[in-house]
């Protein structure tokens, strides 16, 4: 049986049997199951080509798409793909994304992210290798230069075939323009990059200028991270790294000239553009005619405010690091928290309705119907008990003493049952021992409602108050009461250290008597 159902699975991969999207999910999902470790077929079967599984990119179904993403992820993780298939499955996804049809999840974000990092890993490798007059690519990119520019006289084509002419003529070292600065630079010449300032060509060294600006704009992509990639659909466009680079040259230019800046002033600028780099990718474009249009949008005034912001974040942070700040901060901790634990009772004394579920345990006079029925519950002003006005049921007390746990969520009984309508994240059961009832199965209003009772009733027991509620408040308190308490402090500098000890009481045994004179 084991080889008639690899045989199928084989056959439904290879798209050589049409079948339901969900047939082929699942047959595509069995197949990346049977990869080992180093992405081999486990079982020795003849694998299906990459070509195959990259056919399956064009499927109208999410989940299709999804499970072949993940095996072609997995497969050329140890296989080479052509760079025929690889574009081709990038220009499939890349009509997808900008779509926008499907919803892109956890999982397959990361499927994307990981064939991202295939795409951009020549852009890494040429950045990082200088270019070589000698090599064949090289010289074939110079004699596009050279075609291009013969009918037109360009201006910075011209300028650009001069520099680096030049530039290779230098020799080997950190002068050396790189592949990547010349594919953009061969881009950029194709689509007539012209009029461009003369203090952005003279002044400033122009392939320097480049080299920066691609720099930038990988570190902004996340590319020369060694930790984990970003996720830009921006990417899966073809010549989308060129498209941005041209945009980001347009960008300057247009800055240069507007401020008529010097050949000094292009380094500060560059700093800027590179700020509006990082905030224009933040709102994730699809397309780079939609990333040049968000680039030029944003003013220098949204990049200063953006810069003060990160500064003052910034400090905040190095200051709450700071051991004396953290003392004070676990001094100051328990008086509010008994704060919070007497705004909770406050709550519970006031009042409140409530929505009421019959228990699984019960005794006659219990309402045997799981219909849903409005309670109100308050805590007794006597601090002893709760009372508890029923409509079936009228009005009964539970002593505080009765409680043995208080569960919320999905770990309530009538969270679980059966065709339960009941939103889980708003239920609320209180557990009770020597009762008539096992559960008090209740559900609030609203989740801060569902907070306020939970950490009342635990606080109660002598529990912690563990809701998401009490933490923020909790942590709102103490932010607002620091910040007045160091209000008048802001150019005070404060010790990294730990706070230093409280002296001693000095000691006045030998004291002089004022009475004896």
């Amino acid at each position: 049986m084991k080889g008639r159902l690899l045989s199928r699975v084989k056959i439904q991969v290879s798209g050589e049997f049409k079948s339901s999207d969900k047939t082929l999910a699942a047959c595509l999902r069995i197949s990346l199951a049977l990869l080992d470790e180093t992405g081999r077929q486990a079982d020795g079967e003849q694998q299906v080509i990459l070509d195959k599984i990259v056919s399956h990119l064009e499927s109208g179904s999410q989940e299709v798409v999804e499970a072949a993403l993940a095996l072609l992820n997995t497969r050329t993780a140890s296989e080479t793909i052509e760079r025929r298939s690889l574009l081709r499955a990038r220009d499939l996804l890349a009509t997808r994304l900008q779509a926008a049809v499907w919803p892109i999840d956890a999982n397959f974000q990361q499927q994307l992210t990981i064939f991202q990092s295939r795409l951009t890993s020549r852009l890494v490798r040429k950045f990082e290798c200088p270019a070589n007059e000698s090599d064949a690519k090289v010289r074939r990119r110079l004699s596009t230069l050279t075609a291009v520019n013969a009918p037109s006289k360009d201006k910075f084509a011209e300028t650009t075939l001069r520099l680096l002419a030049e530039s290779m003529d230098q020799g080997q070292g950190n002068n050396q323009p790189s592949l990547l600065l010349i594919d953009c630079l061969t881009h950029s010449v194709r689509l007539q990059l012209h009029q461009l300032s003369d203090d952005l060509l003279k002044h400033q060294p122009f392939l320097h200028l480049c080299e920066q600006l691609i720099k930038l704009l990988l570190e902004n992509l996340g590319l020369l991270s060694k930790e984990k990639q970003e996720f830009h659909p921006i990417l899966f466009c073809d010549r989308a790294f060129e498209e941005m680079f041209c945009a980001c040259v347009r960008a300057l230019n247009k800055t240069c000239k507007e401020m008529r800046a010097k050949g000094e002033d292009v380094p500060k600028i560059l700093t800027v553009h590179g700020k509006k780099m990082q905030m224009a990718l933040r709102e994730t474009p699809l397309r780079p005619e939609k990333f040049e249009e968000t680039l030029n949008k944003i003013s220098y005034n949204q990049v200063w405010e953006a810069w003060l912001d990160e500064k003052e974040a910034q400090q905040e942070r190095a200051f709450r690091q700071k051991a004396s700040f953290l003392e004070l901060r676990e001094e100051l901790r328990p008086q509010y928290e008994d704060m919070v634990k007497m705004q909770r009772l406050r709550v519970m004394t006031a009042g409140c309705n409530l929505r009421r579920y019959a228990s699984k345990v019960h005794n006659s006079l219990v309402h045997r119907s799981n219909k849903e029925r409005v309670v109100n519950m308050k805590y007794n002003a006597n601090g002893k008990s709760f009372v508890i006005a029923d409509p079936d049921e009228g009005i009964f007390k539970i002593h505080k003493s009765q409680i043995k746990n208080v569960l919320t969520g999905h770990n309530c009984p009538h969270a679980k049952q059966r065709g339960s309508k009941i939103s889980p994240e708003l239920a609320l059961s209180i557990n009770l021992t020597n009762a008539d009832v096992e559960f008090i199965n209740l559900s609030a209003n609203s989740a801060k409602e569902l907070d306020y009772w939970s950490d009342g009733i635990r606080a109660l027991m002598g529990q912690s108050m563990v809701s998401t509620s009490y933490y923020s408040e909790l942590q709102d308190l103490l932010d607002m009461h620091l910040k007045i308490h160091f209000l008048g402090m802001e150019n005070v500098e404060f010790p990294d250290g730990p706070a230093p000890p409280v002296p001693e009481t000095p000691s006045f045994a030998n004291q002089l008597d004022i009475n004896a004179f």
